[in-house]
């Protein structure tokens, strides 16, 4: 039986000032919208392997950038919101109904000698199916980021440094190493372990290869679906995914950017957790996916 839904989408846009390749030094994501839709795929673990579930996705985000007095320092205020509403073929009984997150996320970057450069990133986080009636400290995560850049050459950027998100599904300690190339045709994007590219570009048109791992932790206040493995209420949920396609980006004029993305899944996963910290995993089938996204991102015509 298949369905229909509405909802949400991740933009990892926010990553641009990381990547520091020809095109996305000069297309720093101020604002944008983003929907993604992951196609149905049977449950293949867990309690519901008759059950099939499709996913959308609905993001938004904003940036400021601020200027500082100190030469070169610079903070970021970020208002960021997804929205992920999966949907079973089953019943209304084993929905997890929609999930929400909300962050807000400053960061400061700030230029060392040597061509380094210090990010610092500090994001309160309210994630939660909210249907609690009221907020809960599970409702709750601190992520945070600390990475070092270096501008190796007019056309490459290398970086490290230490992420504790919940990128993975829970919160985690994640090491990353940074690395982009400009090309005369292309450019190369690393951000390990979540996320690499490598785009063309063909007039005001870059299209390629990415990889994205994506996640998420969520409070919740939920019933258990037919489960022997849980009690009687679901506190957390955990999403993550993997995914793989071509993206392709079109710069409209100097201020909108829209993407196109779209694949399959490699991986798929919802864990739930009940109050005595007992999980039961509900892994999917893969599918096919796409992704809409548009942002204004100003053009600098800084050479």
């Amino acid at each position: 039986m298949m369905y229909k839904t509405r909802k949400a989408s991740i933009l990892i846009l926010t990553f641009l000032l990381f990547t520091n390749s020809k095109l996305n030094a000069q297309d720093f994501a101020i604002a944008g919208i983003g929907y993604s839709y992951f196609g149905s795929a049977q449950v293949i673990e867990g309690n519901l392997t008759n059950a099939e579930i499709q996913i959308e996705e609905l993001s938004a985000f904003i940036n400021i950038p601020i200027k500082l007095k100190a030469e070169g320092n610079v903070l970021i205020h970020g208002i960021h919101y997804l929205r992920i509403s999966p949907e079973s073929s089953l019943n209304t009984q084993t929905d997890f109904g929609d999930l929400h997150r909300i962050s807000y996320r400053l960061r400061w970057i700030k230029p060392l000698s040597n061509q380094w450069k210090l990010s610092l990133t500090a994001e309160p986080t309210l994630s939660s199916t909210l249907d609690r009636g009221s907020i809960e400290t599970d409702d709750f995560v601190f992520q945070s980021s600390l990475i070092f850049l270096k501008q190796t050459s007019k056309s490459s950027r290398i970086g490290f440094g230490l992420n504790y998100s919940t990128q993975f599904g829970s919160p985690l300690p994640i090491p990353l190493f940074i690395y982009s190339r400009t090309y005369i045709n292309g450019k190369l994007q690393l951000l390990l372990p979540s996320k690499a590219s490598y785009h063309w570009q063909l007039g005001k048109f870059e299209f390629g290869p990415q990889l994205d791992i994506d996640g998420s932790r969520f409070g919740a206040d939920l019933p258990v679906i037919q489960s022997n493995e849980l009690s009687e209420r679901i506190e957390l949920i955990n999403y993550s995914r993997v995914s793989i396609g071509t993206s392709v980006r079109a710069r409209l004029n100097r201020w909108i950017v829209t993407e196109l993305y779209g694949g399959h899944t490699l991986t798929r996963n919802y864990r739930v957790f009940d109050e005595l910290d007992n999980s039961q995993s509900y892994e999917m089938n893969n599918s096919f996916f796409a992704e809409l996204s548009i942002s204004i991102s100003p053009l600098n015509n800084k050479k």
